[in-house]
């Protein structure tokens, strides 16, 4: 899943909706939302604040960050895993302010990937 950083969550999410003919699946929280995820098809993109990546310790501005979401079973064997492959870990498991576990690797340009616990939708 990709997640694009912006502004004004609400009209980013308005025009993946609106133009491209995604479907609302989820919002954080119901009003005012912080995280929209959006679904077309087998395809699912996520529209976040920048808030959402500073909370777990990430610098991010709109615009120009996209957060790749890998999900996985057991972030923290995924962390210990991807250790043995000498993968650098941004950031050991956690448990995000949304509730998930999380985790930060890098690819070899050094973006930020998350690792997170499989959603329940």
């Amino acid at each position: 899943m990709a997640n694009l950083i912006t502004a004004d969550v609400e009209a980013a999410a308005a025009f993946y909706r609106n133009h491209l003919g995604y479907v609302e699946i989820l919002r954080v929280p119901s009003e005012s939302p912080e995280h929209i995820v959006l679904r077309l098809g087998p395809s699912v993109l996520a529209v976040s604040s920048p808030d959402t990546l500073r909370e777990s310790g990430l610098d991010a501005q709109p615009g120009n960050t996209v957060e790749l979401v890998v999900f996985c079973d057991d972030v923290a064997a995924e962390v210990e895993r991807l250790r043995t492959r000498n993968v650098s870990i941004r950031r050991e498991a956690f448990r995000h302010p949304s509730g998930h576990q999380r985790a930060y690797v890098d690819d070899p340009d050094g973006r930020p990937i998350a690792l997170v616990d499989a959603p329940a939708h």
